[in-house]
């Protein structure tokens, strides 16, 4: 709607027809013709808001980027202004409000989905790469024989060409049917049960645009090297049919003089070059611009470069890793069994290196996306909590809401009385918003050359027993077994003061909480200001606290000063009495499983009372446990997706080193091997090898997330924990089970059914 549905209650009538129904109601002394005259008014001249809505406004709102709504915004309401006369009207944004709590979240968000968008990509590439030289290198007997009868390098060129392009155009025809199928039925249910609005129906044409191009794009990456190992592959070695193409040991032999170009070195050094460009630009760019989106994606940008580093340090761990858990798992196995096994790890490694490399970076951008969804979400919801304070509260729009129709007495007597109210505090207003006259106090140095604007507010002395003091932290202080709150209301309390970590620094208070400081409070009269200056001491310095502006960094540069009722009483020229302080918020610390009959209770006393407003932090947190539980079935489906795609690599690769250790098989079997026995050999690879990867790929996302987790704990001075994907993981070594057992059963089974002569005489492509 039109109206802020958390305000007052209101009735809506049509504009135009509203003075004719008004007017036979109106004061009786007022005469027929004055009456008569009412529906004559044009009542739009007496418009007190006038709405305006942007063309196409909710495909403006749907960009990730605030700066950019904000961008389009105001270049629409500047245009409007200019025609209406920018001098005679007021501007309010309304929507803003709301967006601008979220802007950093929906940010965030858009970036997960283009990294997610970046890593499937990725993994597409590699499949195809994958798909394409096993193909290769299957027909090599083929290919060998085609280039001798005749055939031409661009025939070969084309023929791959074609072959990864077939992959690829059936993928990108049923992938858009099947988005389009699933995008109805989930805008369906979230209009339904999440936003009670129409949403549309068919895809966006951006989107489908964006598919259809990376759809042609990736299989013509995925192509080029697959297509060099077709030309530059020996043709006498092509056309043997005798020997394994599987080798345990390769020689390479270089010339000083042949000049090649190492593309080893051109990513490297490109690489490095492109983040000293980054870190010497366009970092100071974003900082010096407050362009959040580029500095967002740049530390992303650090991490995502960390994570690829540890998937390629993490390759020389492999052997170890598969060793280690040949070890553990199969323990109770025969020794020969368990040696052949690792053998054929070490003679299949470099097929195999492409799989563990699909599992390790696709795992590991998984478990730290979701891992950076999980923290983001709680510092989200930290910040409600350290805002809030309490579940419950009361907030009051006017200096002394509380006093009227002996509102606080009632909420007193209900404290006292309802068992499900365990305690209640207040604070009150900020010193200079509680009259006019007062200008905002500044906390200065004994020297007076350092000033710090202070919001100085009077707390109860159960306000931190009240309020939730996970969220407290305290720098330095003298404990006394009371309480920070309590303390301010003993005999040193009432001269004191608590104050941020920022200003022990700032102000060189090098003795702590027994360095004096004085508060510059500035009256303003007819005449001439009048300057108070008062001594103090500091009780505490805090990093965080609850409800109040605390650090010990400079970006809160004003910051809260909580001092006792009595203090606040003295400084403020309208407060006559320490029993009627001007309280803006009543914490409730109450048992969360009762807050709605509490509420009930409170809606009673406060019926009537317009300045007095009930917040449940609860329904605050609401939006972000929709979204929260959204993205939580999204990474599911998206683990799922990346695994099946792991899966067809891993397929293929045991494909092919199964059929080119034919002939070994087949002797195997010549000596008395069973089948079992066999098939249990290449069950037990194929599962060393995708749990060894996954298990990489599990450490290095949490290694790169927990990171993440600590800088973020800086940045916000939250007391962040971190969440470890206990279900990404339950999927993830329950899928590799199966997957492991899916990708050798089946191409073992096929090669054992065939008699040992047939399996000895097996060609070798």
């Amino acid at each position: 709607g039109k109206y802020d549905v958390a305000g007052s209650q209101n009735i809506f009538v049509d504009l135009y027809s509203f003075l004719e129904y008004a007017a036979p109601y109106t004061d009786p002394d007022y005469k027929e013709k004055a009456k008569s005259g009412f529906s004559k008014i044009d009542i739009s001249d007496y418009s007190e808001f006038v709405y305006i809505n942007m063309k196409d406004r909710i495909q403006q709102y749907n960009h990730n980027d605030y700066e950019t709504i904000q961008g389009i915004v105001a270049e629409f309401a500047s245009s409007v202004s200019y025609f209406v006369g920018f001098d005679q009207i007021s501007s309010q944004f309304p929507i803003f409000v709301y967006l601008r709590q979220t802007r950093f979240f929906s940010l965030f968000i858009g970036l997960i989905i283009n990294i997610i968008i970046t890593v499937l990509t990725l993994l597409s590439i590699v499949l195809i790469y994958s798909l394409l030289l096993i193909n290769v290198e299957n027909r090599t007997f083929e290919l060998g024989v085609l280039r001798m009868i005749g055939m031409k390098r661009l025939g070969i060129i084309q023929m791959v060409l074609i072959q990864s392009m077939f992959y690829s155009i059936p993928g990108i025809f049923f992938g858009l049917i099947i988005s389009q199928a699933a995008f109805i039925g989930i805008s369906q249910l979230l209009q339904i049960y999440v936003f009670e609005a129409p949403l549309p129906w068919f895809l966006n044409w951006e989107a489908v645009l964006l598919a259809t191009a990376l759809g042609i794009i990736i299989p013509l990456i995925s192509a080029i090297f697959p297509i060099r190992t077709a030309l530059t592959s020996n043709l006498t070695d092509s056309l043997d049919t005798n020997h394994s193409k599987t080798k345990a040991v390769k020689y390479s032999i270089e010339r000083a003089s042949d000049g090649n170009i190492s593309f080893t070195q051109i990513v490297v050094g490109g690489a490095m070059a492109v983040f000293g460009f980054g870190v010497y630009y366009a970092f100071p760019l974003a900082l010096l611009t407050f362009n959040i989106t580029l500095l967002l994606y740049m530390f992303f940008g650090i991490l995502l470069g960390m994570l690829l580093g540890l998937v390629v340090l993490s390759l020389n761990l492999e052997n170890i890793t598969e060793q280690l858990l040949a070890a553990i798992f199969f323990f109770w196995e025969n020794v020969a069994i368990r040696n052949l096994m690792l053998k054929n790890l070490v003679a299949h490694r470099m097929r195999n290196r492409k799989t563990t490399i699909m599992y390790s970076l696709s795992l590991g951008f998984l478990i730290f996306i979701a891992v950076s969804f999980k923290i983001q979400i709680l510092t989200f919801q930290y910040q409600e909590y350290q805002e809030a304070g309490s579940r419950l509260r009361i907030q009051s729009s006017s200096l002394y809401g509380f006093y009227s129709k002996n509102v606080i007495a009632e909420l007193e007597e209900l404290a006292q009385n309802d068992e499900n109210i365990v305690d209640m505090a207040y604070i009150t207003f900020n010193l200079h918003s509680t009259s006019s006259l007062v200008n905002r106090p500044q906390l200065i140095n004994l020297g007076k050359y350092e000033r710090k604007g202070q919001n100085i507010q009077g707390i109860s002395p159960n306000f931190y027993d009240v309020v939730d003091s996970s969220f407290l932290v305290i720098s330095q202080w003298t404990p006394s077994g009371w309480s920070l709150s309590e303390q301010l209301y003993s005999q040193k309390g009432s001269s004191s003061m608590i104050v941020g970590s920022l200003y022990q620094a700032d102000l060189n208070l090098y003795d702590g909480v027994n360095n004096p400081i004085f508060l510059e409070s500035i009256t303003s009269t007819d005449r001439f200001p009048i300057y108070n200056y008062t001594q103090h001491l500091p009780l505490a310095f805090l990093d965080t606290s609850p409800v109040g502006s605390f650090s010990k960094f400079p970006g809160e540069d004003v910051q809260s000063n909580f001092v006792s009722i009595e203090t606040f009483a003295y400084f403020s020229p309208t407060t006559d009495s320490i029993g009627k302080p001007p309280i803006q918020t009543m914490f409730l610390k109450i048992n969360n499983d009762k807050a709605d009959s509490v509420k009930r209770s409170l809606r009673r006393i406060l019926q009537g009372v317009n300045s007095l407003k009930i917040e449940d932090l609860e329904d605050a947190l609401q939006p972000l446990t929709i979204a929260s539980t959204a993205m939580d079935v999204f990474f599911y489906f998206t683990t799922v997706v990346a695994m099946i795609l792991c899966l067809l690599s891993l397929f293929s690769s045991m494909y092919t080193n199964i059929n080119d250790q034919s002939k070994e098989i087949g002797i195997l079997r010549a000596i008395g091997a069973r089948k079992f026995t066999i098939v249990r050999l290449y069950i037990y690879e194929a599962f060393t090898l995708v749990m060894a990867a996954s298990i990489m790929g599990v450490f290095i996302g949490v290694t790169v997330a927990y990171t993440m987790t600590l800088q973020q704990i800086l940045f916000t001075q939250l007391p962040i924990g971190f969440i470890f994907p206990w279900e990404l993981c339950l999927i993830i070594f329950g899928l590799t089970f199966l997957f492991s057992f899916v990708s050798a059963i089946f191409p073992i089974l096929n090669i054992l059914r065939l008699p040992i002569v047939l399996i000895m005489r097996k060609l070798v492509s």
